[in-house]
Parts: C-alpha cells; sequence; structure tokens
C-alpha cells in the first residue's frame, strides 16, 4: 500500500514530531531545576535551623551564622566557577567543531579545484610533447608560463601554464594553527604538495630544450588528491 500525501501534511507531521520529542526534554530539564533548588533550600536551612534551635549563646549563634554565610557563598562560587568552566569548554568544543567542519568543506573544494587543473593542465602538456611543435619559445610573466610555437600551418600558438594557487590554503592553514585543527597536518601536507608541483613547473621550464622530455609536469598524483580526502573522512 503506498501513503500519499502533501507537504503541509508532511509539515505538520515534522513539526508534531519534534514537539513530541521536546516535550520530554523540557520535563526532564524542569525536574533538574526543581530538585536543584530543593536541595539548595535544604543545605541551606537544615544548618540554620541547627544554629537557631542550639543550646549556645547568642554570640555564639550570630558568629555561626555568619560562618555558615561565608562558607555557603564560598561553596556556591566555585559551583558557579566550575559550571562555567564546563561551559566555556563545551562552547569551546562545538566551536572547534564548527571550524573542522569549515575546513574540511575548503579542503574538498580544493581537492576539486586542483584535481581539474591538474587534469588540463598534463594534458597541454601531453599535446606539446606528442606534437613537438618547432620554434618552441618560453615567456614568463608573473606565475604565468607562455608557451609560444607554430603548428604546421606556421600559425602561431600560444598555451598558458600556471602554477597552483594556494593562497586559500594559507588562509586556511593559519585557522588551523590557531583552533588546533585535527586537519592541521592535512592541511600542511596538502600545502607542501603544492609547493613541490610549483616547484616541479619551475625547473620543467627552466629548461626549454629539455622540457618535453618528461611525462608528469605536474608531479602531484591523483592519490595525493585522494589520501587528502582519506583524511577528512577518517
Amino acid at each position: 500500500m503506498c501513503l500519499v500525501t502533501d507537504a503541509g501534511t508532511i509539515r505538520r507531521l515534522s513539526i508534531g514530531g519534534v514537539m513530541d520529542n521536546k516535550e520530554p526534554i523540557i520535563f526532564v530539564s524542569a525536574l533538574r531545576w526543581a530538585f536543584s533548588i530543593v536541595l539548595i533550600l535544604i543545605l541551606f536551612f537544615l544548618p540554620f535551623s541547627f544554629i537557631c534551635y542550639s543550646e549556645i549563646s547568642l554570640d555564639s549563634k550570630i558568629s555561626s551564622f555568619f560562618s555558615f554565610l561565608s562558607l555557603f557563598g564560598i561553596v556556591a562560587a566555585c559551583v558557579i566557577y566550575i559550571k562555567q568552566k564546563k561551559h566555556s569548554i563545551d562552547t569551546e568544543i562545538r566551536k572547534n567543531i564548527r571550524i573542522d567542519n569549515s575546513i574540511s568543506k575548503i579542503l574538498l573544494m580544493e581537492c576539486e579545484r586542483i584535481g581539474y587543473h591538474r587534469e588540463f593542465m598534463q594534458k597541454s602538456y601531453m599535446f606539446l610533447v606528442d606534437n613537438k611543435p618547432s620554434n618552441l619559445t618560453v615567456k614568463k610573466e608573473g606565475i604565468n608560463y607562455y608557451i609560444v610555437f607554430k603548428a604546421e600551418n606556421r600559425k602561431e600558438y600560444t598555451r598558458v601554464f600556471y602554477k597552483i594557487d594556494d593562497s586559500k590554503l594559507m588562509g586556511v592553514l593559519n585557522i588551523a594553527v590557531n583552533s588546533n585543527s585535527k586537519y592541521l597536518d592535512t592541511v600542511y601536507s596538502f600545502i607542501e604538495a603544492i609547493e613541490m608541483v610549483n616547484t616541479n613547473l619551475d625547473n620543467c621550464f627552466f629548461d626549454e630544450k629539455n622540457m618535453l622530455e618528461k611525462n608528469n609536469i605536474y608531479n602531484m598524483s591523483l592519490n595525493d588528491l585522494y589520501l587528502v580526502i582519506s583524511e577528512i573522512y577518517h
């Protein structure tokens, strides 16, 4: 049998389910508060009653009363401090979890971006290797390499090779260091791999005569990217 319903019904059912789930939580929370209040009142009034009805002088009663108030204040201060400390720790943990989630999303997007970058650049490079065009020259402008060559029709073509941008990862590394993120080593290793790729690119195009003799200009394999992804999901 198939049950068909509209979006409004689903929404009402969802809201009803959420309210049903919240009711026991609210009830338990109310019980905890009530128990805490009763316990505090008992701890306060029992010693107070003992002081009032004990057979000691009025001065001793007053002295005992203020001593008890001081002790009660110290205990209350300790309890409040412990509560605040626990709340601060819990808040920091939740903050770090949110930061780690953001870092993992950025890493995955960077893996995808660099994967496309690597694939496109490698195909461009292998085109040059396979065709071995004549009159090939290299021009460098900033971080880009412009490979200028002539085809069989004597028309001039230009292929652009550019380094992998790691500026976003450097920003992520700074955040990971400050938050002591569990992805700190992953980010650092990722940046190191990118720097090796960029260095290999410089070395390759520096030697114009032999630059088409290599098979892999981008020495970052897909396994390097898969390693980053696997570390995120573990």
